[in-house]
């Protein structure tokens, strides 16, 4: 899966009070740009309940459960720079990718983008060189996933 990420899809320097203003604005956003329908935001919600989607390295990958994938309406990737460091659950999180994939672009794209921000040093040197829209764009459009 090629990752591919337009300018209109990069959302800098936003702040939140907490991690359900984050999900709450996500499923907004996906059910704005017709991405999913509005239950989406709930199943955003459930799948953090269930199990962190902050997952270090200062990265939340807000992602649906898989049996609501019939919510999906077109995919689609939206990443969000904060402007300043969240607690989320027991983590620190700057970056914020919200996910509406389906089935095996879902999966793939979480292992990779994990393994791209597995090392916390370099995660946090990509958000202190990557500030502009464009930045983010280029930074993001040239990971290499399998």
């Amino acid at each position: 899966m090629k990752l591919k990420i337009s300018q209109e899809n990069v959302l800098v320097d936003l702040n939140f009070a907490n991690k359900n203003e984050v999900l709450n604005f996500i499923g907004a956003e996906f059910s704005k740009r017709n991405w999913t329908k509005p239950e989406y935001t709930q199943s955003l919600i459930n799948r953090d309940q269930a199990d962190s989607v902050a997952i270090g390295s200062y990265l939340a990958l807000v992602h649906g459960q898989q049996q609501d994938c019939d919510l999906i309406l077109q995919e689609g990737v939206l990443v969000i720079r904060l402007a300043n460091s969240l607690q989320w659950d027991q983590q620190v999180v700057k970056w914020v990718i919200g996910l509406a994939l389906k089935g095996d672009n879902q999966l793939e794209f979480l292992q990779n983008i994990a393994i791209a921000f597995s090392d916390e040093a370099d995660a946090l040197k990509v958000y202190q060189e990557n500030t502009s829209v464009k930045q983010i764009c280029d930074y993001f459009n040239n990971l290499d996933f399998e």
